[in-house]
C-alpha cells in the first residue's frame, strides 16, 4: 500500500480524544499492517502522550508535531488549522481519516483511486435529497461563504478524504486553509463550508468516493456491514465503545485484550438507530435484541455494572438497564429496540431517514 493514512489529533487535558484516536489508529493498523500511518498532533497534545496514553504511538509510523505559540487556542481550532493545511505538511498521496472512526477491513484498495480528491457526500446524500432540517442547517453553515447550496450536486464531508499529491490538490488546500482562516474571523470554526467554497473556486476538484469509506453511523447503518470505515460521530453515537466508561479504561490500561475483539467488530457494540429498525422484520429485531443482551453481559462485567453508558433507541432505556442489572439480558435487549420498532410499524408514513444537523 502506497497511500499514507493520516490522522490529526488535538486534545485538552480533561478530554478523551486521545483514547478515541487510539481505537481509530489501532483498527487501521490491524487491518492494513503494511500501511504508513502518520499522526499529526499539536505541541500541547504531544505533552499528554505519556504513560498508557502513549500506546497510540505503537501503531503509527510517523508523528508530526505542529507547534502553536498561543496556548489559549482551543483544541478545535488547532485541529482544523492542521487539517486544512495537511497537503502542505504531508508528502505523497494520503487518506485523511477523522479520529472518531473505526476501520473494519483492509484499506489497500485505496491505491486504485484515480481521482485527485475523493470524499463522501455529507449524510450520504445529494444536496437535492437533503431533508428540510438538514438543508436549512447546511445553508446556515455555508452562509458566510456566499455559497448557493442548491446549485451544488454535493456538499462533501471532510471526515475522510483521499488526496493525491498534485499541483491542483496543493492549490485546493491552500485556498481551503485561507478561507477557513477568514471564516474564523466571522465566527465559523467548522471546516466543511470553507472546503465547499474552495472546491467551487478550484473547479469542483472533489469527486464522490464510495460511501463505504466514510459510513456515518447515524444516517446509513443499513450498509455498515460492507463499510471500510465506520464514522461514529458525536452527534448521534450508537456504540458503547465511545462511552466515557470505555475511555477511562483506555486511558488507564491501554487496550485490554477483551476490548480488542470489540474494536475489531464494532457493529456488535451498537444499538441500531431508527432507520435500521424501520427496515427490519421481527426476526431481525429479535436477533438485534439477542446480540444486545450478549453485549450487555460483557459490558456489565468489564466496563460498567450500572450500564449508564449503554444507549437505547427509545425512552425505555432506564427500564432496560434495570433488567441488565438484574442479569435479564435478553429482556433488556428487547426493551432497547422493540418499542421503537413497534412505534414505527404503527406510523409508517414518515420513514425516519436522516434529517440531521450537518457535521
Amino acid at each position: 500500500m502506497t497511500t499514507k493514512l493520516v490522522y490529526v489529533l488535538t486534545c485538552a487535558d480533561d478530554k478523551h480524544y486521545i483514547e478515541q484516536a487510539l481505537m481509530a489508529v489501532y483498527s487501521a493498523r490491524h487491518w492494513t499492517p503494511d500501511a504508513y500511518i502518520v499522526l499529526l498532533v499539536d505541541n500541547r497534545t504531544d505533552s499528554l502522550l505519556e504513560g498508557k496514553r502513549s500506546e497510540i504511538l505503537k501503531y503509527v509510523s510517523e508523528k508530526i508535531i505542529v507547534p502553536f505559540e498561543d496556548d489559549a487556542l482551543s483544541p478545535a481550532y488547532r485541529s482544523r488549522f492542521i487539517k486544512t493545511s495537511l497537503r502542505q505538511r504531508i508528502s505523497g498521496d494520503f487518506l485523511f481519516i477523522d479520529c472518531d472512526t473505526i476501520t473494519t477491513r483492509k484499506l489497500d484498495c485505496i491505491d486504485d483511486l484515480t481521482c485527485q480528491v475523493g470524499a463522501v457526500p455529507d449524510s450520504h446524500l445529494r444536496v437535492n435529497e437533503f431533508g428540510l432540517s438538514l438543508l436549512s442547517a447546511t445553508k446556515a453553515n455555508v452562509q458566510s461563504m456566499d455559497i448557493d447550496l442548491e446549485k451544488e450536486d454535493y456538499y462533501f464531508s471532510s471526515g475522510v478524504m483521499y488526496v493525491k499529491d498534485t499541483g491542483d490538490t496543493h492549490r485546493l488546500y491552500a485556498r481551503w486553509h485561507a478561507l477557513w482562516l477568514a471564516g474564523i474571523k466571522k465566527g465559523v470554526i467548522i471546516d466543511q463550508p470553507s472546503l465547499a467554497k474552495a472546491n467551487i473556486e478550484i473547479g469542483h476538484l472533489i469527486n464522490r468516493m464510495d460511501d463505504r469509506f466514510n459510513c456515518v453511523m447515524y444516517t446509513q447503518p443499513v450498509f455498515a456491514k460492507d463499510a471500510f470505515i465506520l464514522h461514529f460521530t458525536a452527534y448521534r453515537n450508537p456504540s458503547w465503545l465511545f462511552s466515557e466508561q470505555v475511555y477511562r479504561i483506555l486511558q488507564n490500561e491501554g487496550i485490554p485484550e477483551w476490548l480488542r475483539a470489540y474494536i475489531l467488530n464494532p457493529l456488535s457494540t451498537y444499538i441500531p438507530f431508527r432507520y435500521t429498525l424501520y427496515k427490519s422484520n421481527l426476526k431481525n429485531i429479535m436477533a438485534f435484541a439477542h446480540q444486545i443482551g450478549k453485549n450487555a453481559r460483557i459490558y456489565g462485567k468489564q466496563v460498567d455494572s450500572s450500564f449508564s453508558g449503554m444507549q437505547s433507541a427509545n425512552k425505555w432505556h432506564k427500564l432496560a438497564r434495570k433488567f441488565f442489572r438484574g442479569k435479564c439480558y435478553l429482556f433488556g435487549g428487547i426493551l432497547c429496540i422493540f418499542p421503537a420498532w413497534i412505534s414505527m410499524r404503527m406510523h409508517p408514513a414518515n420513514p425516519p431517514l436522516a434529517n440531521i444537523c450537518s457535521k
